[in-house]
């Protein structure tokens, strides 16, 4: 029996979730990047600048939809590096301190409207410590589906 998720019954839908632009760290403009995805054939894409939210909300298309997003750094690895992750949906953001712990700030862009899927680049800096595997982040999955709807 074939198990590979690709494979199975259902709508499949290609995108990227962690893409930043000129308003941070990446090479594209906006328009750049989005019509890089579209050319594609990605069905979406969030853009997550580092610390800011950039406004997408007149690339969404039938066919192909934009998700407002950011990267967030906070709290330290035993390594001494910054935990990153994206929070997506959100479209207004004002900085969170640092001394904030990586829970409390996830807790804060939830109550803005914001998903938090997954920390990023964290297997880059050695493992994740146990505890940061048991964040709280219940209602997300679901928030996704209705994202994307």
């Amino acid at each position: 029996m074939d198990h590979h998720p690709l494979r199975l019954p259902g709508q499949w839908f290609k995108g990227n979730l962690h893409a930043h632009t000129r308003h941070s760290d990446g090479e594209l403009t906006l328009e750049e990047a989005v019509r890089w995805h579209q050319e594609h054939a990605y069905d979406f894409l969030a853009v997550t600048d580092h610390r800011v939210v950039t406004d997408t909300r007149n690339f969404t298309r039938p066919g192909f939809l934009t998700i407002p997003g950011i990267e967030v750094n906070t709290g330290r690895t035993e390594l001494g590096m910054d935990y990153h992750f994206i929070a997506l949906g959100i479209e207004k953001y004002s900085t969170l301190p640092n001394t904030m712990s990586v829970q409390e700030t996830i807790d804060e862009l939830v109550v803005h409207g914001a998903i938090v899927p997954d920390l990023c680049r964290s297997l880059s800096y050695g493992p994740i410590p146990t505890p940061l595997l048991h964040l709280h982040c219940s209602g997300h999955v679901r928030a996704a589906k209705e994202v994307i709807k």
